[in-house]
């Protein structure tokens, strides 16, 4: 005689039933977003070989999977699953968290094998805002770097600019380009490379314009 369930075990059994439902919307569209997948219906259908499974792993991690069976043989299906548990546990996931090959193969316990592709849902969202968190922080560490640079770029500049102005004579010159550079445009200096030594000015040579200094002497 089998015993009738409680009304306690009655609602269990639907909570369950409820949250398979949610859990499994959730593994499909995570597998559909991952692999670009247009899945529906019965999943373990699509799942039982284990080729989709090894296909999710490869994606999250590549390389991580070098062989996937894909002959219509239990020995190549069975491998399959056993390499797919395998990748999950590299990539992070607990025994608990985990099918076993007969959960799917034979469709024993497929509540635990949505479950186990739940939980790696959830870990690629980990990685996912790790990855982001340290590209943000590697921008923002670049970002400075650049700040201080700059800032330092300016006071070299300010400071030469100063050695410059120094370095000029106190007398007053004949050279008529040297006269116009000194009343009209000093800060120019810094653009035709004066060369000088210390706050003395040595050999006071425009790069430039040579020839025609020469024609205005």
């Amino acid at each position: 005689m089998t015993r009738s369930k409680g009304t306690s075990e009655v609602v269990y059994d639907k909570i369950q039933q409820e949250q398979f439902k949610d859990d499994e919307q959730e593994a499909i569209q995570f597998l559909k977003d991952a692999l670009n997948l247009s899945i529906s219906g019965d999943l373990h259908k699509h799942l039982k070989d284990g080729v989709y499974l090894c296909k999710l792993i490869n994606k999250l991690k590549p390389g991580t999977i070098k062989h996937i069976g894909k002959k219509d043989l239990l020995f190549f299906k069975m491998d399959n699953i056993t390499s797919f548990l395998q990748g999950a546990r590299q990539l992070g996931l607990n025994e608990f968290q985990l099918f076993r090959t007969t959960d799917l193969l034979e469709a024993k316990d497929m509540p635990m094998v949505v479950h186990t592709i739940v939980c790696l849902s959830k870990l690629y969202e980990k990685l996912k805002a790790a990855e982001k968190e340290t590209e943000t922080e590697t921008t923002s560490d670049s970002s400075q770097k650049d700040i201080f640079t700059d800032k330092n770029t300016l006071k070299n500049a300010s400071n030469e600019t100063k050695a410059l102005m120094q370095a000029i004579p106190s007398q007053t010159t004949t050279d008529p380009l040297f006269t116009i550079l000194n009343q009209r445009m000093p800060f120019c200096l810094v653009q035709m490379n004066w060369k000088f030594e210390g706050n003395r000015t040595k050999d006071i040579k425009p790069t430039h314009h040579t020839k025609h200094t020469k024609n205005m002497r």
